[in-house]
């Protein structure tokens, strides 16, 4: 894994580099420190998703201007405590790979109670693509919207909350800030787009506010080896794809 960040952002460098070396007139660099609120949804009717986190985002951007208000961007950055809560209807075992604190929430025939809540907390290392369509200028402002936006993810850290409503069994419940990284994918693609202003500040100098929404592709959750216990104390593999959404409020500085 860190070969393939250490490659990856080689790459990103060298990419950046050979555009400002093209015509660094048609290069903007930013930074952006951008909130976030999101979420988990699954196909599994069984398990659904019962909150969400608020989250952050920073990092910095760079846009390629082919024409004066067509750009390529991407960019370097961290998502912070991206996911959300998942309600099981049906227990069983749902971090099988995970070294938990309390042996027992990953042990046995069914360790986690019906209606245990999973609440996943989640980082990213990030590199968006975008195609950036930007407005003429309107005294000091521009509008401008980006789509599609494919971001890839590398998973840096993942913890977990654990709330079994089984008191009796689980009396010290919610067990927080259970690492559960192995219980997680280690790579991420999403889809989005989003839209807003930029302000002029000063001749070279703007600053962004806008909207974005990000869907998740891949399935957040590792299976294999989890599973459900029905009613009737048969076992059933756990295969619902569990999939990331987000809000997030850009803000952000170009220079």
């Amino acid at each position: 894994m860190k070969k393939l960040i250490f490659a990856t952002l080689s790459i990103v460098f060298c990419a950046n580099m050979a555009m400002a070396q093209m015509s660094i007139s048609r290069v903007k660099f930013g930074i952006q420190a951008s909130p976030t609120i999101g979420w988990l949804s699954t196909n599994d009717t069984k398990i659904n998703g019962n909150g969400p986190n608020t989250g952050f985002k920073l990092g910095v951007i760079a846009d390629y201007y082919f024409n004066e208000n067509y750009a390529i961007s991407t960019g370097l950055g961290f998502g912070f405590n991206h996911g959300g809560k998942l309600i099981h209807d049906i227990g069983g075992n749902f971090l099988t790979k995970s070294t938990l604190t309390e042996t027992r929430l990953n042990q046995g025939v069914k360790p986690l109670s019906d209606g245990v809540n999973i609440r996943y907390h989640i980082n990213y290392l990030e590199i968006p693509f975008s195609l950036k369509l930007r407005t003429q200028q309107f005294g000091y402002i521009r509008y401008f919207a980006e789509a599609p936006i494919i971001t890839l993810g590398f998973l840096t850290k993942a913890t977990g909350d654990i709330e079994d409503p089984d008191k009796t069994k689980f009396p010290s419940s919610p067990y927080l800030k259970e690492n559960i990284k192995s219980d997680v994918g280690p790579f991420a693609i999403s889809w989005g787009f989003g839209g807003g202003v930029l302000y002029d500040i000063s001749p070279s100098t703007a600053a962004i506010a806008g909207i974005y929404f990000q869907k998740g592709i891949f399935d957040v959750t590792k299976d294999g080896t989890a599973e459900k216990v029905m009613a009737d104390g048969t076992k059933q593999s756990e295969k619902a794809k569990a999939t990331l959404g987000n809000v997030v409020l850009r803000l952000g500085i170009i220079f």
